[in-house]
């Protein structure tokens, strides 16, 4: 997955429509790293991070790279209540969506590293992009 920030010429939700340099620039950042990896052995990521800001691009690509370790060695437990974690539910509504006690929540958000991916995340959203 590549995230590229820029501006959006189109973007319609419902229709599923988007256009912009966002689009392009995560297109070629997915582009460029399947070109790259035919050539050399390297640690495949699979979360990339693309702007027209270098310094951006340098910063985030490090957090994504990060981030992208911790995705990998997730269980599917935790990936679903990191899911829910990622969409602001309670744990104890968690629990109940996947039928298991607020402790076990607690137990699989600590274990997929939701403290520094929640971290992560509200760094991201204070970026002025």
């Amino acid at each position: 997955m590549a995230i590229g920030v820029g501006k959006m010429r189109t973007l319609n939700f419902k229709e599923g429509i988007m256009d912009g340099e966002a689009i392009y620039l995560s297109g070629r950042k997915i582009n460029e790293q399947k070109n790259y990896n035919k050539e050399k052995i390297t640690i495949k990521n699979t979360l990339f991070f693309e702007s027209n800001d270098m310094e951006l691009t340098e910063r985030f690509s490090v957090i994504f790279g990060l981030l992208d370790r911790l995705f990998v060695s997730m269980t599917v437990r935790q990936s679903e209540v990191l899911h829910y974690k990622l969409q602001e539910i309670s744990e104890q509504e968690i629990a109940q969506k996947l039928k298991m006690s607020q402790s076990s929540v607690n137990q699989h958000s600590t274990a997929s590293g939701w403290n520094v991916i929640e971290q992560a995340v509200k760094y991201y959203e204070q970026i002025k992009l």
